[in-house]
């Protein structure tokens, strides 16, 4: 028997039933049939890497072979996707998985993020927890730096470069996060869990490339946020705010929301320990940037904590499960509020009765804070966010970090 070189189907056909025939002779280890019996088998594998490719099992697949191989029933999936009736929807494919189910099925059953993401490519409008990727738009940004640059080579394996991507900082398994979003504030808006966590991973990713410098846990108190604010009369006080925050070991990153987030900013806790603020500038004002700033860093010193997941991501808890997201988010904005403005000094203040840029100017100056400041409390306590718009620093923000 002549053992030749698989280059087209026909060689291959013949492999294999040269293969068979010496299989069924039942050949002694170590002889000479055993050998091309091996030979052959290794060339027909290689063959099949290469040309046949294997396809990929869906999701539901992937599960119920876990299940046969683990011996588990339907109820036996209720921890990872929520209750009965939803494991049942999902394996008669009738429900897509949500991000959280992803997440339980992969960490606990270690079915493959790759498969289990499969479906989450493209938007699907009967997704009741909108867990779809803008990927055209992901693509375009840069956040697959290795993949084809044409849009339609890298579509052809998306889910490939997705789970990549995911996987590439453990933001799926980063600690928690906390985000601030108009979506918070208005009922007819909702926070997509696909976009935010492709978002939140980005983030992360620039995240590494910031100084490394050691945090210490509890060291962001209102004696901390004090003296972050008083940088804010400096020209350049959102690149100090930086360099100040980051000598204590919390990361600041600049990074653009995606559509379906809405995103001012997020608070966000690494793997390894390490805070990340996240500022997405969607609003290029002075203002806004100082509000938003303090607002995660009370996240960072009050709500982060190793045991909570992030609670964008899991829009399957009920109410009453855990903290309240509003709840912290009031806190947040409360605490942010006093930080930049102590509540003492603005309740004797009169720049909210008579609101002038000169009393404005005059009254950041004695308590050490940029007008920018004032003047975004005044618009807001106020109502009127058509006053002093001459002194919240329009487009002083993003151009700062973009030059750099």
């Amino acid at each position: 028997m002549n053992i030749r070189p698989i280059k087209t189907a026909k060689d291959h056909q013949r492999a294999l039933q040269q293969l068979s025939a010496l299989l069924d002779s039942d050949p002694a280890p170590e002889s000479a049939e055993a050998e091309r019996a091996d030979v052959l088998g290794t060339l027909i594998e290689d063959y099949e890497n290469k040309r046949v490719p294997i396809e990929q099992p869906t999701p539901v697949e992937a599960i119920r072979f876990r299940m046969d191989q683990l011996g588990l029933k339907q109820k036996d999936l209720v921890p990872y996707i929520g209750s009965a009736s939803k494991v049942s929807e999902v394996l008669n494919g009738k429900r897509p998985l949500s991000l959280s189910m992803i997440r339980a099925l992969h960490e606990q059953l270690r079915i493959p993020a790759e498969v289990l993401i499969a479906e989450h490519g493209c938007p699907d409008p009967e997704d009741p927890d909108g867990g779809d990727f803008p990927l055209k738009e992901m693509h375009k940004r840069g956040y697959f730096p290795d993949a084809p640059r044409q849009y339609k080579e890298f579509k052809k394996n998306a889910s490939k470069w997705l789970s990549r991507f995911l996987n590439s900082t453990g933001a799926r398994e980063s600690a928690a996060a906390y985000a601030r979003s108009t979506a918070h504030y208005r009922s007819t808006k909702t926070i997509r869990p696909g976009p935010f966590v492709a978002w939140k991973t980005r983030v992360l990713h620039k995240s590494e490339e910031r100084p490394a410098v050691d945090y210490q846990a509890g060291i962001v108190n209102e004696s901390f946020l004090d003296d972050l604010a008083r940088l804010s009369i400096f020209d350049r006080a959102p690149l100090l705010a930086r360099e100040f925050l980051e000598k204590h070991g919390i990361r600041l990153v600049f990074e653009e929301h995606l559509p379906g987030t809405y995103l001012d900013g997020a608070a966000l806790l690494r793997s390894d320990g390490v805070p990340v603020i996240g500022l997405t500038l969607r609003h290029d004002r002075l203002d806004n940037f100082w509000f938003t700033l303090m607002h995660e860093l009370v996240h960072v010193g009050w709500h982060l904590r190793p045991d909570k997941d992030a609670f964008f991501d899991e829009l399957d808890t009920s109410p009453g499960e855990g903290d309240d997201p509003d709840r912290l988010e009031a806190e947040a904005d409360k605490l942010a509020a006093q930080a930049l403005i102590p509540a003492r000094l603005w309740r004797s203040a009169n720049v909210l009765k008579n609101p002038t840029p000169e009393l404005v100017r005059q009254f950041a100056r004695d308590i050490q804070r940029h007008p920018a400041i004032v003047a975004g409390r005044v618009r807001r306590d106020a109502g009127n966010y058509r006053l002093l718009a001459q002194l919240i620093g329009r487009r002083r923000v993003r151009s700062l970090f973009m030059i750099e």
